[in-house]
C-alpha cells in the first residue's frame, strides 16, 4: 500500500469543486469504500449519514495543501479500518484526527504497521548477520582446533618414527598429499626408498592410497597411575 503523500492523482478542492457532481461521485466513493471495509471488519453494516460527509469535506477544507487528490481521501479511510485499533465508530467522529493515518494503517500501539514492519526486516537482516558471522567464527574455530590437533599428531608419529629408526622428514612441496616422509639404512648401508606418511585425525584412518602408510594417533589416560599413553598405529603395518 503506498501512503497518502505519495499520491499524484490530480486535487480537488472541496471548497471549489469543478463541478456539484464531482464532489457528490467523490462522497458516494468514500462512503462506499467506508461501508465495504466497515462490513469486513466488525461484521455489520454502517449507515453513512450527513454528519460523516460533513466530517469528510471540513477535513479537506482545513488542509493548507491546495486540496486532496481523491485516493489519498480513500487512502485515510482504508488505513484507518485496516488499523488493529480501529473502533466501530463512523467518520464524523475520527476524521478530524485522519492525519495520523498518512502513513497507513497503525498498530495497536499507536506507531504505523508500516515503521513495525521495517523494524522487523532490519532485526531479521542484522540477526542473520549475526548468525552467519558466529557461523564463520565457529568454522574458523574449528579448522583452526582441527589443525592445531593434526599438527600435534604429526609432530606425535614424527617422534614414533625416529624411535623406529627412520630418519624423517617433511615434504618441500606443498603440493604433496602426504604430510611426513621417512627413510631407514638398509643391511648394506644403502638408504631405503622413502615411505610417504599420511596423518588423519577423526576420519578414516585407513590407506586410501597404496603408495602411503596412514598413521593413527590415539591418546589414553590412565586413571590409576596419572600417566597419559600415546600409541601410533601403521595402515598398512610398518615395519620396525
Amino acid at each position: 500500500m503506498t501512503t497518502a503523500a505519495e499520491q499524484v492523482e490530480k486535487r480537488f478542492s472541496v471548497k471549489n469543486p469543478a463541478s456539484w457532481s464531482e464532489l457528490d461521485r467523490f462522497h458516494k466513493r468514500v462512503a462506499e469504500l467506508h461501508a465495504e471495509l466497515f462490513l469486513a471488519r466488525f461484521g455489520h453494516k454502517y449507515d453513512w449519514t450527513h454528519n460523516d460527509t460533513k466530517a469528510v469535506d471540513e477535513y479537506c477544507s482545513m488542509c493548507g495543501k491546495g486540496g486532496w487528490a481523491e485516493e489519498e481521501i480513500l487512502f485515510l479511510v482504508r488505513a484507518r479500518l485496516e488499523s488493529d485499533n480501529a473502533q466501530a465508530e463512523g467518520p464524523w467522529l475520527w476524521f478530524s484526527q485522519a492525519n495520523k493515518y498518512l502513513s497507513g494503517p497503525l498498530a495497536l500501539d499507536g506507531y504505523p504497521k508500516s515503521m513495525h514492519a521495517r523494524q522487523a526486516a532490519d532485526f531479521a537482516r542484522q540477526s542473520a548477520e549475526v548468525d552467519a558471522d558466529r557461523a564463520q567464527r565457529d568454522a574458523d574455530r574449528k579448522a583452526s582446533d582441527t589443525e592445531g590437533r593434526l599438527q600435534d599428531a604429526i609432530a606425535k608419529v614424527a617422534r614414533d618414527l625416529q624411535l623406529r629408526k627412520y630418519e624423517v622428514f617433511k615434504p618441500v612441496s606443498h603440493l604433496t598429499t602426504c604430510h611426513l616422509l621417512a627413510t631407514r639404512g638398509t643391511s648394506v648401508g644403502r638408504k631405503s626408498a622413502a615411505l610417504r606418511i599420511v596423518v588423519k585425525i577423526g576420519g578414516d584412518e585407513h590407506a586410501t592410497d597404496r603408495e602411503a602408510f596412514v598413521a593413527s594417533v590415539r591418546e589414553s589416560h590412565d586413571d590409576l597411575t596419572g600417566r597419559d599413553f600415546i600409541d601410533v598405529s601403521y595402515d598398512p603395518t610398518l615395519e620396525g
